[in-house]
This record gives C-alpha cells, sequence and structure tokens, in this order.
C-alpha cells in the first residue's frame, strides 16, 4: 500500500504561521482564542482536516478535548482520552517526549488508539507535547486526517514549534491570572512597577491604606516617596533593575493622596 505524502506548505508560509500564533500568544487574547487558532494553525499547515489539543487533567488520568477543528465541536471540553503509555496515541506522546506519527492508527501496535479516534474514523495523526514548567507535559497537540498521510520530521518540528508557542500563551496567561488572584485577596499593599520605575498596578489594599487612585498608574513612583528616603528608594530600585535577584530590602514612607506620609 503507498501512503500519501502531504503537500507541505512553503518555509515562508509556515514561519508566518508561527509568527501569527506567538504574537497572538504575547497580546491579550484569553486562553480559548489561542488554542483555537493553534488547532487552526496545524490544520492548515499540515494540510489535515482534523487538529486537536488535549489537556491532562489534574488527577492526569485522562485528557480532556480541549480545542479542536474538523471534529464534532459537540465533544470539545467533553471528550475525555485516556493517560498512560499505552492507553492512547496521546498517553504515549507524553511517555515518548517527542513527536510521534502515525500513518495508520489500525495497524498500530505501540499502543490502543482511544474510541474518539475509531469513533470519528481517523486513520493517520500526528501529536506532540505540550509542555508545562520543568519539562512537564501539559497536554498534547496533533493533527489527523481520515486518509493515511505519512509525516515527515519536518512535519514533526514544525508541530513542536507550535505546542512551545502554545504552552508560553497557557502558562503566561495561568501565572497572570494566579497572581492576580492572589493579589486582590491579599491585606497587603502590592504594588507592580516597570524597569522605569512607572506603576503598572496598585492592589485593591493600595487603596484602602494611600487612597490610590488610578490617576497614579503609569506615573514614575519616586515623586511619591517621601524627600528622606528617595535617594536609599532609588538606590535600591536601580540596583535590582540591573542586577535581578540581589533582593535588597528598603523600607520607605510613601505620600497618601490625602498627603500624609505612611
Amino acid at each position: 500500500m503507498v501512503l500519501a505524502r502531504p503537500v507541505l506548505k512553503d518555509p515562508a508560509l509556515q514561519q508566518a504561521t508561527v509568527s501569527r500564533l506567538t504574537h497572538l500568544a504575547r497580546g491579550g487574547p484569553d486562553e480559548a482564542e489561542i488554542l483555537d487558532e493553534a488547532v487552526r494553525s496545524v490544520a492548515e499547515a499540515l494540510d489535515v482536516e482534523m487538529a486537536a489539543y488535549a489537556e491532562l487533567a489534574p488527577g492526569q488520568e485522562v485528557f480532556v478535548l480541549r480545542a479542536a477543528v474538523g471534529w464534532p465541536q459537540s465533544r470539545v471540553g467533553v471528550a475525555t482520552i485516556p493517560a498512560g503509555g499505552r492507553r492512547s496515541h496521546a498517553g504515549f506522546v507524553v511517555a515518548e517526549g517527542r513527536p510521534v506519527p502515525v500513518p495508520d492508527f489500525r495497524a498500530e501496535t505501540r499502543f490502543t488508539p482511544s474510541p474518539l479516534l475509531t469513533e470519528n474514523e481517523v486513520v493517520s495523526g500526528i501529536g506532540v507535547v505540550v509542555y508545562a514548567h520543568q519539562g512537564q507535559a501539559l497536554g498534547v497537540l496533533g493533527g489527523q486526517s481520515r486518509t493515511f498521510r505519512d509525516f515527515s520530521d519536518e512535519d514533526g518540528a514544525f508541530l513542536q514549534t507550535i505546542a512551545d508557542v502554545v504552552s508560553v500563551g497557557l502558562l503566561r496567561r495561568r501565572s497572570e491570572e494566579r497572581f492576580r488572584k492572589l493579589v486582590q485577596k491579599s491585606s497587603d499593599l502590592i504594588t507592580v512597577v516597570s524597569d522605569r520605575a512607572e506603576l503598572l498596578y496598585a492592589s485593591p489594599a493600595a487603596e484602602r491604606m494611600l487612597g490610590f487612585v488610578p490617576a497614579h498608574i503609569g506615573r514614575e513612583m519616586f515623586p511619591l516617596v517621601h524627600p528622606e528616603d528617595r535617594a536609599a528608594t532609588e538606590s535600591a530600585f536601580f540596583d535590582e533593575v540591573l542586577g535581578p535577584g540581589l533582593d535588597r530590602p528598603v523600607i520607605f514612607r510613601f505620600r497618601a493622596d490625602s498627603g500624609e506620609w505612611r
């Protein structure tokens, strides 16, 4: 039996796909938009009818279908895939830690194709790991076809690049969300300051403690520091900017909106 080779897009188009998704991952869209664009990009670039992202559930016993193109949309957010090295293609991809192409799932002996694949008459596919922190698997991104396909090493490398961009986008948003929940609930005054000493964020406690108003956001912080404390504060701040991790504590007084120093 002769397997059909995919008609690869030219490198410029594939690079444009990576650039577009990278821009999206660094921007403001939420997870759903990033994942939807990722699976669309995979299907287009690999010239397949189907693509999907499945994420490991908290217990890591199953993957949950998070985004898909060419699959029944009613299954997104609902369908599960067994985890574990030989229980599914996704599980095998995580166990291998590399791109895993499959020309014919019906002839596969390394693992058991999931019911989701067989129910949707998927014949061929390729999957890669989407990584979390410290090399831990977050999920699996892949392209699938209902016809025979012989995926190349170049396909695997391209798909892994897309998966790495997806990882950056997801982890960044989840980190930001954890930070937001932490500071919103904190009774401490927490601020985020740029390397130019501009106030970027002040937690809700700032309004209670300093009468802080949104007008201060985007402005330099040093004019709000007590004149007697300003030199030491500036020195500690710029030491941190020039040498991150020095962790030089400094105590200073801040001007409240009432004019008082606190």
